[in-house]
């Protein structure tokens, strides 16, 4: 996300020798009269930006517009509008005060704009509610008639003209619009917005005075009454990157005259029209996503256009049209497509091809469209797909066809009067001499047909609503714990009370296996917990033999097991059939394979993560692991750091398609020139994969160099096959880090650790030695004891303890299974109320005793509360920062409100100052308890700008808040 200049530090208009100048445009702090700090307007910064310029936006919502109207950059020095993510919004909430209410609930205004004529009539909508209302009208679409002011019902609006009143324009036209509320309803309580600009963005020429040279990038435009990116006169050397135009009266984007233009990266959504070329326009598109248009998909009636990696998810009246009869007689308007789907989700439609309309289709695919060439259209398709349940290719009277490598699965294909089918396939191609080498069927495998359908699926925007805390990833919910004093730092009268977990009564959940099976020695969670489609898949450590040999498996191998379960309380472990084991394959053992045998041996904590989204199927599954391999199998070698040991702690990543069969990442660790490794985590955060682990002196050290013992480090990659050479130091206990260290304390095998998007919540174990050493032949860590503390981290990196020394899950009783030392796993799951929380049991004393695997619970996200510390006393807290760009809501995790002592909550800008409408009397209340309780204001929630919240507590009572959480 892009961060806000201190005025104070910087300069908002620098210049550079080389790069121009930086304008900035911040419509709170602005200002058009200042020549040093950031403009308020766009228009400012269009007009003040010359050659070489960069106009910049903030991530936010513009309530305002770009108009371009005859500036130009230069060769190789463009003026660049960077929209770092910014909203271009043309609606303004309606001002009751210019309505007049005639009849209950029915309200009238006579000059709603300066300017109406039919067009912007015919485009026109209100924003009811967050939803445009278009009263079943579109341009270039099917358009139900205006109602009369009468026959409104709630919700609904209407215009009547008035033809008694003269305007100075020739198209201009006078009336007056209706709105109809439901009974009892004020119009200053409807959330109605009006869309009072007519483009996002405005290009304007005359004569020689037009725009050229220009970059316009990440920028969307939205409900505005025109098109999005309204793109009028002559323009040449201009670039779009990047763009969305979502929600707007017409157009997505429109050419008109001669305009010339390249668009590299559009999504077009819930328009009129998706794209809509016309004159003698020339646009290059590339990147491009259209889905929920109205009266067109594709419009081009212009010069030439091509369309290159484009997803068209067709739902509008009328597909695709490509015509050229509003050009000279002497030109045509042709359009060159290459890997672009078609493919039709709405009801009967075609894509056609009139008059001088000229078709050039390389590996594209149609689905679902009819394909009509009217006389005197011409197209070529070459290595395309066009298949559909009774759907046709239809070719009138001097329409002309050229095909071939193309595979057709429709029911026919049509010359004039003449059908044929894939028995008559053969008179098709004499007829029109085309078609050699085109297959009919669905059931041709024909190699390199049709667009690269996978390739373009990631140019579907995504549709939930994105959130970003603080300038972090973002996430479809960012959740703000209330132990996280980064996600929640500005705290006034609040304690944090941190809560114990609830052990379930049928512990162990996961017990070892009998004798001869794969874990009979132990079962334990150095594993992972991942609940997929309704099904909880565990992960874990089996141990078969039953006693450890110099305080490891004998033959360095604990197997990778696999177990499943509907509730997270009753497993069962399913016969796999993947491994040789004790002389027959039933048996729960996953299958790992590697080209350097030794790495394929798990032998130590085991992290598996999954990614439905890895476009390699392969690769969906992944997991880190410690294997032992003897020196001689480690290819790359190792630092000299350490002592020679026997075996080498070696960090292995390998990939699966289902969890279950996997394969080993190269051919050798990932730590492999560098420092044995405990390898004990994964997870990906932002950029990159993270995979903290364990080490301890000689292999770590404090900062100033001195001996530490068992800390937690972290590795990095970008691409999950090379890993950083360097490792963060992630977390040490506070008594570690001491000037005198205390005695004993070290932080074992990293942490468990649970992804929330924005942040990382885990538990680690909490290691403290024993009071003597173990006396001679005893193992040798024997008397160690182990609980499970709190860590959170904000960035993947660094980790913290926010209520240092509490255990979440503490040792057992004397007499119970779990009382020596415990083990935590990547072990996590919210269901229903209740917050899971799988862990093992590990005897320090070397004999396996109870080494299986329970369960532990909370309230949902219920480690920690925040209430009021000082009674009687004022109680709040404001929230850090947080970005959403698209329609999110805010929920409270919360006990103790009530309608006698609610929750106040409001909404305050990035400097701090109350939002209107949600805030001081217009703020929202929390009246109930619950751990998801919807906080509602009257008006829709703000996207696209910074926010924070503040949360007053009430003057009495108990209430307790242990989570905000924000999203869809």
């Amino acid at each position: 996300m892009y961060s806000r200049y201190l005025p104070s530090l910087i300069l908002f208009i620098t210049t550079l020798q080389s790069h121009g100048r930086d304008i900035h445009v911040d419509p709170a702090a602005g200002d058009d009269s200042s020549a040093t700090g950031p403009v308020r307007t766009i228009a400012r910064a269009i007009k003040l930006a010359q050659a070489g310029d960069t106009i910049h936006l903030e991530p936010r919502v513009y309530r305002d517009y770009a108009g371009f109207y005859g500036k130009r950059g230069a060769p190789g020095k463009p003026i660049i509008l960077a929209g770092h993510g910014a909203t271009l919004d043309g609606s303004e909430p309606l001002d009751p005060k210019q309505w007049t209410e005639t009849k209950p609930g029915l309200f009238r205004c006579d000059d709603l704009l300066r300017y109406v004529d039919d067009a912007i009539i015919h485009r026109w909508y209100f924003l009811w509610d967050g939803h445009m209302n278009r009263m079943g009208r579109v341009s270039k679409g099917k358009s139900e008639p205006l109602k009369k002011p009468e026959d409104l019902k709630p919700g609904e609006w209407t215009f009547v003209k008035d033809p008694s009143r003269k305007m100075p324009k020739p198209l201009q036209i006078a009336g007056s619009f209706y709105l109809k509320l439901p009974s009892g309803q004020k119009l200053s309580e409807a959330q109605i917005f009006v869309p009072v600009r007519s483009a996002g963005v405005q290009f304007s020429a005359s004569g020689t005075n037009y725009n050229a040279h220009l970059i316009i990038r990440n920028l969307t435009a939205t409900h505005v009454y025109n098109d999005g990116f309204n793109i009028h006169g002559h323009c040449e050397d201009v670039r779009f990157e990047n763009i969305r135009a979502i929600e707007c009266g017409d157009d997505g984007i429109s050419a008109h005259e001669t305009a010339e233009y390249v668009v590299d990266g559009f999504a077009s959504i819930g328009n009129a029209t998706g794209i809509c070329d016309t004159g003698r326009s020339r646009t290059d598109y590339r990147n491009v996503f259209i889905k929920d248009c109205l009266g067109f998909d594709l419009y081009f009636i212009g010069l030439q256009h091509s369309l290159e990696n484009a997803l068209i998810e067709s739902r509008a009246d009328r597909a695709f049209w490509l015509d050229g009869r509003h050009l000279p007689e002497n030109q045509s308007c042709s359009l060159s497509m290459s890997n672009v789907v078609l493919r039709r989700v709405g009801g009967p439609q075609e894509m056609r091809i009139g008059i001088r309309g000229k078709l050039q289709a390389n590996h594209c695919s149609v689905h679902g469209l009819n394909i009509t060439l009217t006389p005197g259209a011409e197209s070529e398709l070459r290595h395309c797909l066009v298949s559909g349940d009774e759907k046709h290719v239809m070719l009138y009277d001097n329409a002309v066809w050229h095909g071939d490598h193309n595979r057709y699965d429709v029911d026919h294909l049509r010359v004039k009067h003449t059908r044929f089918k894939e028995p008559t396939f053969d008179d098709f191609r004499k007829l029109t001499g085309s078609d050699k080498a085109s297959k009919w069927g669905p059931e041709v495998a024909f190699a390199q047909t049709g667009a690269n359908e996978a390739s373009l699926d990631k140019l579907r925007p995504s549709s939930r609503a994105q959130v970003s805390v603080n300038g972090g990833p973002q996430v479809s919910e960012a959740v703000l714990f209330a132990f996280d004093d980064h996600s929640i730092p500005w705290r006034d009268n609040l304690k944090v009370t941190p809560i114990t977990a609830e052990k379930h009564l049928a512990n162990p959940v996961v017990r070892r296996g009998p004798k001869g099976a794969p874990d009979h020695g132990h079962a334990i969670l150095y594993g992972s917990v991942l609940r997929i489609g309704g099904k909880f898949r565990m992960w874990y450590l089996g141990m078969f033999e039953t006693d450890l040999k110099s305080g490891q498996a004998p033959g360095w191998w604990r197997p990778m097991c696999y177990a499943e379960s509907d509730d997270g309380v009753n497993w069962t472990k399913p016969d796999l059939g993947l491994v040789e084991f004790n002389g027959n394959r039933q048996n729960n053992i996953c299958l790992v394979e590697s080209e350097v045998p030794a790495l394929a041996k798990v032998n130590d904590f085991l992290s598996v993560m999954y990614e439905p989204n890895d476009p390699d199927p392969q690769r969906r599954y992944k997991c880190a692991y410690i294997a032992h391999p003897p020196f001689d199998d480690v290819r790359g070698g190792r630092s000299g750091i350490g002592p020679n040991e026997r075996r080498w702690g070696a960090f292995i990543c390998a990939t699966s398609p289902d969890g279950l069969s996997w394969k080993v990442v190269g051919d050798r660790p990932m730590n492999a020139g560098g420092e044995r490794y405990e390898v004990s985590g994964l997870y990906r955060f932002g950029n990159f994969y993270y995979a903290p682990g364990q080490l301890i002196n000689p292999w770590a050290w404090r900062a100033d160099g001195s001996a530490i013992g068992r800390v937690m480090l972290t590795y990095r990659s970008a691409d999950f096959e090379n890993w950083s050479g360097a490792k963060a130091t992630s977390f040490a206990r506070p008594g570690q880090l001491a000037s005198t260290p205390i005695k004993g304390q070290q932080t074992h095998m990293g942490a468990g650790l649970w992804n929330r998007g924005n942040a990382i919540v885990g538990l680690y174990g909490r290691w403290q030695d024993a009071e003597k050493k173990p006396a001679d032949g005893r193992y040798w860590n024997t008397g160690v004891t182990i609980d499970l503390g709190l860590l959170v981290s904000n960035d993947g990196i660094h980790f913290r303890e926010p209520v240092p020394d509490h255990p979440v899950i503490p040792l057992g009783g004397e007499n119970e299974w779990d009382n020596i030392a415990l083990l935590q796993g990547h072990a996590f799951a919210n269901v229903g109320d209740r917050t899971l929380m799988w862990y093992s049991h590990w005897d320090t004393g070397g004999k396996l005793r109870n080494m299986e695997i329970g369960l532990a619970s909370l309230r949902r996200d219920g480690f920690a509360h925040l209430s009021r510390n000082i009674s009687n006393s004022r109680a709040q807290f404001v929230t850090t920062t947080f970005e959403t760009d698209g329609k999110a809501r805010l929920y409270l995790n919360v006990e103790g409100v009530s309608d006698r002592q609610p929750l106040s909550i409001e909404l305050l800008d990035d400097f701090d100052h109350p939002l209107a409408g949600f805030s001081g009397q217009e703020s929202a209340r929390a009246i109930r308890s619950g751990t998801r309780q919807e906080v509602r204001w009257k008006r829709p929630f703000p996207i696209g700008r910074k926010l924070a919240v503040k949360v007053t507590y009430p003057s009495a009572g108990n209430v307790k808040v242990y989570a905000i959480y924000i999203g869809e």
